[in-house]
């Protein structure tokens, strides 16, 4: 991100080591600077008024102070860098986001599966998003690409279980979602003892073939099926880490590391 003020202001921030390289400019006293990249997310930049500290202000200023600006990173922009030195900057249109594309289509075009897979369709086959299997731990459910959370308990629309598949908890003062119960993770790591895998729960008191009693919460142990898939809020938008809005620019949601 580039960065500009005075030579002092400058180099405060260099020693604070946030900032990469600065370069004097032709203009006397004024300088520019790259500071350390940033994780991929959305940004707002804020210019910083110019001031003296006993007039508080510079009098019959003959200066403007740009607006703040969002910024989006990765940034992606149309014609290369023809389109990052117009104003306003021209993103990729490649990378706006499409309500209409199914799933597949998505997936094929960004190599990475971001949509609401299981949207409770009548035509939809739940066998896609919930696939039941057995093992030698007994029965237990594989969830390809995560449920939305409205779809944990069971009793969404196509979806033939009638029993819950899992639940996730959420601590009060926790930024995070607690997925695994502390069978797996101590509390420290983000367990927490209301968590539950549940798919695995008819496996309790069963014997199995070889006439012992399948092992009580033995795939929750094991099995990292935490995950919770992203969800269409309007014909338009999709929630994930962040929220993409049909038409608009949607690469910071696609990337990790925000």
């Amino acid at each position: 991100m580039l960065l500009s003020g005075t030579v002092n202001q400058t180099a405060a921030r260099i020693k604070t080591g946030r900032l990469l390289s600065a370069d004097k400019e032709a203009a006397a006293g004024y300088c520019y600077a790259i500071s350390e990249y940033l994780p991929y997310g959305t940004y707002v930049a804020v210019e910083q008024q110019p001031m003296d500290k006993e007039l508080e202000d510079f009098p019959n200023k003959h200066y403007a102070v740009d607006v703040p600006k969002e910024i989006e990173l990765p940034a992606v922009y149309e014609d290369g860098k023809a389109g990052a030195s117009e104003t306003p900057e021209r993103l990729s249109r490649y990378y706006h986001y499409n309500a209409n594309l199914p799933v597949a289509d998505l997936a094929a075009k960004y190599f990475i599966r971001f949509n609401e897979e299981w949207a409770g369709k009548a035509d939809e086959s739940v066998r896609e998003h919930v696939i039941k299997a057995h093992g030698y731990l007994g029965d237990y459910e594989i969830y390809k690409y995560g449920l939305d959370l409205a779809k944990l308990a069971g009793n969404a629309l196509g979806d033939p279980s009638g029993t819950p598949h899992f639940e996730i908890t959420q601590s009060e003062y926790d930024p995070m979602k607690d997925y695994y119960n502390t069978i797996v993770c101590p509390e420290e790591e983000g367990g927490n003892p209301e968590s539950h895998y549940l798919a695995d729960d008819v496996n309790h008191g069963i014997t199995a073939p070889g006439g012992k009693e399948y092992e009580s919460d033995a795939i929750e142990r094991i099995y990292r099926y935490g995950s919770v898939s992203e969800h269409r809020q309007t014909l338009s938008s999709m929630d994930g880490m962040q929220t993409a809005y049909d038409g608009k620019y949607m690469l910071p949601c696609l990337c990790r590391g925000q």
